[in-house]
């Protein structure tokens, strides 16, 4: 059902103006006689710490404190008044009676109570005035002492301050302040149960605090009646056993606003969100017969058919995504009906129509009827959904952004979240299919207070339509007042606010709130195209809500856009994986990976393992995608032996002796000469094992000459070579 959100939602109750008076120290009072000694509570407001009561045709005061009940007056006639009105000082008491013509009429006497005087009294003859099987509810006076009976919400008979007919009124409104429980411009009310009271601040629409009656001081009592003093709520209860009042007093406990921001979908993660989403790729080849079983319609042979397990994996697959990302259960396969789904899609197959509510061929069983019928609406116990167009494994796609709606709404969305479901069943015939989602257990664990479309946490773009409704779906526990909104805020800090009365709807079955984004928020999501971009993120508040006891509450989360469709890390710009020098620690170099001008980041796009990386040669690195990106790509480096030090040199009969220190891992050496400083170096020697010293002969006496020397490593084969020693110079000899 589509429909506006509009007015308040709270219950109907029946409330009383409140009695102003002293403040007492017990909490809970008897009384000293009997409780049908005092009779029906007047709601006067006495600055002097004094209940009144009409009991009969008297008027009766009591005093809490001192414990005392007083008759203060007696009306001149036999009637009962059972009801009143208290407008300032003045009382208006009122019941219905015969006259002596046999009809009834309506007595009304005006008494002022502060001064224990009757003013006045007469008859009306409400009845001939009312509409045929209409009856009053309750007299309200006005500020010019018109008297309004009324019986509706926004209807009354009116009559001046003498008890003469005036008008119908069909467009009144009662005021706050006479018999709609109002006390200090606040609601006062129960719901469902007089334990507990509400005090509901009408200028902030926020329930203010709550009062609330000890289980222990209810024992053994009736709730009477009840009224407010001085901010407390002072409620009759009257014994069982005994029959005397029981004056309860009750202070107000402030309430504070609870705070809902915990929820099963933003325990996700990306790396889950991704790996689910890749196993939702088909796992039947669908250019072949999806049957098991060939469904039939024609030529009056109507068979039901079977689709292929595999078929059946791939639906249930998707329908299960869908759950697992808005935080719900998974359902399974609900064997006793998927024949009865079979034949909800035959039916549509053979009537070419979409249709929950599908006309009975004139060549079927009734019986096969009844089944099919049954296949594509909805029971107490389940839902239905229909679809045109699509293979059946791909029609939750279709039911979930529910664009195609052709009832409007999201009602196909949140027949497949439903949180009470654990079961469906579906079928397929010729391009239609049948969904159906069904409720066999009270407890599926789905404690979460609201089920969102886009869902809290990481959320893929892939199940993202800019021309989709979103929908966010309330728990029962949770009650929605007239001040209602939601607040979107996006990346640029840019606010939306969507209301009840501009541009929210509420789907009453599945008490579900939802709506078109903001233009302009789409555009940022969308960064002005038609296609969602990762890494876009917005919060949600709700805001005008209330629990089961109550109190406010309040509902926010975050959503971030993640891209499930990964790329794979190896066709990736790879790049910054040099040679390393051996230090004999494990060496953990750090790539540079580019996905275009976007350099990844890692922890969040990729991981590195690493192997042989510590002793020289050549070392592996295996980079695995991670987030948006998937696969590995190996790559190496080799890790190098250190630069020697030239430990001595010396000279002799125009020889030079060299020693240095080794270098680790090295697979042998190269020796280097020239004969200046800045001169160029060339190789005189490779020594191809572990020596480490060498004797360069036939050099020029008294001539200088100039040594270094670099290591290598042979790996793969070839030579990778570590850096150079210092340069050692000596004169011949």
């Amino acid at each position: 059902m589509k429909k506006k959100i509009v007015g308040i939602f709270l219950m109907c109750i029946t409330m009383i103006m409140m009695v102003q008076v002293s403040v007492f120290a017990s909490n809970i009072t008897k009384s000293k006689e009997h409780a049908s000694e005092y009779g029906f509570l007047i709601n006067y407001k006495d600055v002097n710490g004094n209940l009144y009561f009409v009991k009969e045709n008297k008027i009766v005061k009591y005093n809490l404190e001192g414990n005392e009940k007083t008759e203060l007056y007696t009306f001149n006639d036999n009637i009962y008044y059972y009801n009143t009105t208290v407008k300032g000082n003045i009382v208006y008491l009122y019941a219905s009676t015969i006259d002596e013509n046999s009809k009834y009429i309506y007595r009304v006497i005006k008494y002022d109570i502060k001064n224990n005087k009757e003013l006045q009294k007469f008859s009306i003859n409400v009845n001939e005035k009312l509409p045929e099987d209409s009856y009053i509810w309750n007299l309200v006076v006005d500020d010019e002492g018109f008297l309004y009976f009324r019986y509706a919400s926004n209807a009354a008979v009116k009559y001046d301050k003498n008890g003469k007919f005036v008008k119908l009124v069909e467009d009144y409104t009662a005021p706050y302040s006479q018999n709609s429980d109002f006390y200090k411009g606040d609601y006062i009310y129960t719901k469902g149960s007089t334990t507990k009271f509400y005090r509901y601040n009408t200028k902030t629409k926020k329930i203010d605090g709550t009062y609330t009656i000890d289980e222990n001081d209810f024992k053994d009592k009736y709730y009477d009646d009840y009224t407010v003093i001085d901010n407390d709520i002072y409620v009759l209860l009257r014994g069982k056993e005994d029959g005397y009042y029981y004056i309860n007093r009750l202070t107000m406990k402030k309430t504070t606003t609870k705070k809902y921001t915990k929820h099963k979908a933003l325990k996700h993660s990306i790396d889950e969100i991704i790996n689910k989403y890749e196993k939702l790729k088909a796992t039947f080849n669908y250019k072949k017969s999806v049957y098991e079983k060939n469904p039939s319609y024609k030529n009056g042979k109507y068979v039901a058919g079977s689709l292929k397990s595999r078929v059946i994996k791939d639906t249930l697959n998707q329908i299960n995504f869908y759950r697992w990302l808005s935080g719900l259960n998974t359902v399974s396969k609900n064997d006793k009906y998927m024949e009865r789904s079979q034949k909800g899609a035959v039916i549509l197959a053979k009537l070419k129509q979409l249709t929950h509510y599908p006309s009975k061929p004139s060549d079927m069983s009734d019986s096969w009827y009844k089944d099919a019928y049954a296949g594509v609406n909805a029971g107490y116990d389940y839902t239905g959904n229909v679809s045109v167009g699509t293979m059946v494994n791909n029609s939750p796609v279709e039911f979930i952004l529910d664009t195609n709606n052709i009832m409007g709404g999201v009602g196909h969305r949140l027949s497949l979240l439903d949180k009470k479901s654990d079961k469906t069943s579906f079928g397929y015939c010729d391009g239609y299919t049948a969904i159906s989602m069904y409720t066999t257990s009270d407890d599926l664990g789905n404690n979460d207070l609201w089920y969102s479309w886009p869902s809290p946490g990481y959320f893929p773009i892939e199940k993202m339509d800019p021309k989709m409704q979103w929908s966010i779906t309330l728990d029962s526990k949770l009650t929605i007042y007239d001040d209602f909104k939601i607040v979107i805020t996006d990346g640029n800090n840019k606010k939306y606010t969507l209301t009840p009365s501009s541009n929210l709807y509420y789907e009453s079955y599945f008490n579900t709130v939802y709506f078109d984004a903001p233009a302009k928020l789409i555009k940022y999501l969308t960064n002005n195209g038609n296609k969602f971009v990762a890494g876009r993120k917005f919060s949600v508040k709700i805001t005008g809500l209330a629990d089961e006891n109550y109190d406010a509450a309040e509902i926010s989360y975050t959503t971030e856009f993640i891209k499930t469709e990964r790329k794979e890390i190896s066709s990736l710009n790879i790049s910054n994986i040099k040679n390393r020098k051996y230090t004999g620690k494990a060496l953990t170099p750090n790539p540079t990976i580019k996905d275009g001008n976007r350099t990844l980041k890692k922890g969040t796009d990729y991981t590195l393992t690493y192997s042989n990386n510590k002793k020289t040669g050549k070392a592996k690195i295996v980079i695995e995608g991670k987030g948006n990106y998937k696969g590995t790509a190996t790559k190496y480096f080799n890790i190098i032996p250190q630069a020697p030090t030239i430990t001595k040199i010396t000279t002799k009969s125009k020889k030079a002796n060299l020693k240095w220190s080794k270098s680790i891992g090295a697979t042998g050496y190269e020796v280097y000469m020239a004969t200046s400083k800045n001169g160029k170096f060339e190789k005189i020697k490779t020594i191809t094992s572990q020596t480490l010293k060498y004797t360069k002969s036939k050099l020029k006496k008294k001539k200088k000459y100039f040594f270094k020397i670099r290591p290598y490593k042979k790996i793969d084969g070839k030579k990778v070579y570590g850096s150079y020693s210092d340069v050692k110079s000596i004169k011949v000899k």
